[in-house]
């Protein structure tokens, strides 16, 4: 019959040698604590994968915002300002945030756009609050929406705008013209493949 495996001995431990590397332990990412603002937080609950859509219900959230106008060509580098001027206000009014940066489109034409940069903010804010820089306190669409999800580089984001148009004629739908960006990463360049972002279109 086989002869049972030897159990090895632990080798005598050395004086002044350093102890063996012990793995590192995994620290799982803290929820905020209850009434804390959420910074990370979306217009409605979860993410849509890129490949497909999702219909969800937008409830009106609090914000500071800011409007701009830009071109086409370099118009996302305008929306990134925009974005870091709300910051820096809400950072100087001890404002906390509470979501994703997001960008409402309201209007175009072939070499323009106009829009409102947003970030939610904590609901127990004073809304009365004045701001610099021409930023406002004001609210989030609410509504049903078709929530699209795109992961790329932002120079490519035309790419899903063509399936989210193809989606809507398909399903013989008129959306508003107003158009939802919401932005899950920050601070990427337009060219970074890293990017992600939600695109939400409301019904009329």
């Amino acid at each position: 019959m086989p002869t049972p495996p030897q159990q090895a001995t632990p080798a005598p431990a050395v004086p002044g040698a350093p102890a063996p590397a012990q793995p590192p332990v995994q620290q799982a990412t803290p929820a905020p604590a209850p009434g804390t603002p959420d910074a990370t937080a979306t217009l409605a609950p979860g993410t849509t994968d890129p490949s497909g859509a999702d219909e969800v219900m937008l409830t009106s959230k609090p914000v500071a915002s800011l409007k701009g106008a830009a071109n086409w060509d370099g118009g996302f580098v305008k929306i990134q300002a925009a974005l870091l001027i709300i910051r820096t206000e809400l950072n100087k009014a001890k404002i906390r945030t509470a979501g994703r940066p997001l960008t409402v489109f309201l209007s175009s034409d072939d070499d323009k756009f106009n829009f409102e940069a947003m970030i939610p903010i904590d609901p127990a804010t004073d809304m009365a609050t004045q701001l610099g820089s021409e930023v406002k306190l004001s609210q989030t669409p609410a509504g049903k929406a078709i929530r699209f999800g795109h992961k790329g580089a932002y120079d490519n984001i035309d790419e899903t705008y063509e399936v989210l148009t193809a989606y809507l004629d398909a399903k013989g739908i008129e959306a508003k013209d107003a158009f939802i960006e919401e932005y899950l990463t920050e601070n990427l360049a337009p060219s970074d493949e890293n990017f992600e972002l939600q695109i939400y279109v409301q019904p009329k």
